[in-house]
């Protein structure tokens, strides 16, 4: 990837929030040399570790622990799901139902997964901001659980697979479109300080690439 990997949104002495950029890996595969947030962070004198991760493809808020003693209580808030989070996706077609929550269960394949009786609970909720029917619409969703790909697993499951999803696409109902990645950014986080400051907020505004594929849809409504 060219160009930065991140903006800055929060930094004290225990944690790092940033913008992740589209396109780059939160943490390099084992095995590789290919550049990563991580590096990058610790390159620019923030000996950072990783709490969560976002995909590749995904941009938006992304949290990172300076302090390493709070890793493991940050890493336990995340999974206990005390972590507020908020995700904006682009989705080819209209769901039938302008506010829903999905509930079923994905098994994990490692490279893929997909709903299937067998597979861990998964629950997204998920609201329709902006329709561009019968193309797309804009979905604001959370997830009250943190399955392997559950947001784009799910949409795609209902249908309605996120723009630029080439792993599950495929899936879907709806037209085609020209997005290069996934269309999905996380809007916000929001979690109590691990140290016992002020509660943790961030958010930032989708890229934009993001934000272009959304210009775009208007003009075609």
């Amino acid at each position: 990837m060219k160009g930065p990997t991140y903006t800055l949104l929060h930094r004290d002495e225990c944690v790092v929030i940033v913008d992740k950029a589209a396109g780059v890996l939160t943490v390099q595969h084992p095995g590789t040399t290919e550049r990563c947030l991580l590096d990058d962070l610790r390159r620019d004198g923030m000996a950072v570790a990783p709490v969560h991760r976002l995909d590749r493809e995904t941009s938006g808020v992304l949290l990172l622990c300076l302090d390493k003693t709070l890793r493991k209580p940050l890493e336990q808030a995340f999974r206990k799901r005390q972590v507020q989070k908020t995700y904006l996706a682009l989705v080819s077609g209209c769901p039938s139902s302008p506010k829903a929550t999905i509930d079923l269960p994905i098994l994990d394949h490692g490279a893929t997964a997909k709903v299937n009786r067998r597979g861990r609970p998964a629950v997204t909720h998920y609201e329709v901001l902006e329709s561009f029917a019968p193309r797309a619409a804009l979905v604001r969703l959370t997830m009250a659980t943190g399955r392997h790909n559950q947001i784009r697993v799910h949409m795609a499951h209902l249908g309605h697979p996120l723009l630029g999803d080439r792993k599950y696409g495929r899936r879907g109902k709806g037209g085609t479109d020209e997005a290069r990645r996934s269309m999905l950014h996380a809007e916000s986080l929001a979690l109590d300080h691990p140290a016992g400051g002020p509660r943790l907020k961030a958010s930032c505004s989708p890229p934009p690439d993001f934000a272009e594929q959304l210009e775009r849809l208007k003009t075609l409504r």
